[in-house]
């Protein structure tokens, strides 16, 4: 039986609008995935506003940041990316950033594996992420992956970032509930 080819990233661009889920490209492979739910926004909302303004001068920060952990076969989404403005001025207007944005937060849901996450920082923090982020709603806490290891935070500790030296996010105020 002939193995079948990898989809490239070129093709996976082509693909047409995917209705109610988001698509990634891993390894080769279109992976569905569900649309968040309030629990997984409000997270990247609270862990936005407080890098916003350190964030601003250095570089781009956005939800939902697409990128190119590898150049082929691979096509990603974080849900919360920044990448330097030196890395993000060399992305084309037609493309996307070729390696992983400086830092990323990925809040865990339901649909996805430990396995699955677990990949996806291993990918981004030998393809360029110097800081990767999974939130877990449910439980409370934050893992912080760095090249120097990995830590968990919980309710009550103070999340240094290695990205933004000097500055620093309270666990209690990713897990509070936005307000205006």
């Amino acid at each position: 039986m002939p193995a079948t080819a990898l989809m490239t990233v070129e093709e996976f661009l082509s693909l047409p609008e995917s209705g109610p889920f988001l698509l990634e490209l891993r390894n080769g492979e279109v992976v569905k995935m569900t649309r968040p739910a309030r629990r997984h926004d409000d997270r990247v909302y609270q862990i936005r506003r407080s890098l916003q303004t350190v964030a601003q001068p250095l570089g781009y920060l956005k939800e939902e940041f697409s990128y190119r952990p590898l150049p082929e076969h691979e096509f990603r989404v974080a849900d919360l990316g920044f990448a330097f403005w030196e890395r993000w001025d060399e992305v084309p207007d037609d493309g996307n950033l070729i390696g992983a944005p400086d830092f990323i937060v990925e809040v865990a849901s339901p649909s996805n594996t430990a396995e699955e996450l677990q990949e996806k920082r291993e990918i981004s923090l030998v393809n360029g992420c110097r800081e990767f982020w999974i939130v877990y709603p449910k439980l409370a806490l934050v893992e912080v992956a760095t090249g120097e290891g990995t830590r968990t935070y919980r309710t009550g500790d103070s999340i240094p970032l290695a990205v933004f030296p000097g500055h620093r996010i309270a666990v209690s105020w990713i897990f509070a509930r936005p307000s205006r």
